[in-house]
């Protein structure tokens, strides 16, 4: 089973067009690994193929990690709330 966890959104320019970017947390407990995702939303209105040329709607896993690298030091930053959760749910 994988668990998903968003730990940031923020609105980003990416092409003079303005995007929401989910970044999240995936736990593949079968590998004992964290993966690392950045999810570019398509925006609104805008057709899947022009949003597929320019790289939206797509997962780009960033890093794995293995879960005791993750416990001593996560890639990335993240709110200390959502590291305790992914804590008890890796242990």
């Amino acid at each position: 089973m994988k668990t998903k966890i968003i730990y940031l959104t923020q609105k980003e320019v990416n092409k003079g067009i303005q995007i929401t970017v989910n970044y999240y947390v995936e736990i593949e407990e079968e590998n004992h690994k964290v993966c690392w995702i950045e999810y570019p939303q398509v925006p609104e209105g805008m057709h899947f193929k022009k949003a597929d040329e320019y790289g939206w709607g797509i997962e780009y896993y960033k890093k794995k990690q293995s879960f005791q690298d993750f416990i001593k030091s996560p890639s990335y930053e993240i709110p200390k709330e959502i590291y305790k959760t992914l804590i008890e749910l890796i242990s």
